[in-house]
């Protein structure tokens, strides 16, 4: 478990490292495309294991409370990987950049549910626990099925 979280760190680490040197250098469409792909994979690997306690197919994990708070501030963090334009390759549907108030809202509401994940997490309540590790599943799905173009 300890190595799962050190392998989290390391990435969001490199993310914001990488989001430093991209501001100072002036990001290219393809910096976009790389930041998007890690930042998401950081929050897939912070999810994972809720997801699973929430199937019944595990336990709460010990760093539940970290992963909850990292869900929150990554949906802080997201909107950046995006910018201001569609670039080649990516599986971001156009509707994004159209309608990028609804778009961003989708972060807002990620890192909103995020944080009462982790207010449930404190109060030990393991009811809204996994109802609320449903909730962040369904705002992150949601998002997905609005705007990223299908596999």
């Amino acid at each position: 478990m300890r190595f799962k979280h050190l392998i989290a760190i390391s990435l969001l680490t490199t993310s914001l490292v990488a989001g430093v040197a991209l501001a100072a250098a002036g990001p290219k469409p393809e910096d976009y495309l790389e930041s998007r792909h890690g930042l998401l994979q950081t929050v897939r690997i912070q999810y994972g294991p809720l997801s699973a306690y929430a199937k019944g197919e595990g336990d709460l994990p010990a760093d539940a409370l970290q992963r909850a708070e990292n869900i929150a501030a990554l949906a802080n963090i997201l909107p950046v990987a995006w910018g201001n334009q569609d670039v080649p390759k990516s599986s971001t549907k156009p509707d994004a950049f159209a309608h990028k108030e609804k778009f961003l809202e989708g972060f807002k509401v990620l890192n909103k549910e995020a944080v009462k994940l982790a207010d449930a997490i404190r109060a030990k309540d393991a009811e809204t626990i996994k109802a609320q590790i449903g909730t962040v599943g369904k705002v992150c799905k949601g998002c997905h099925d609005d705007f990223k173009e299908k596999d």
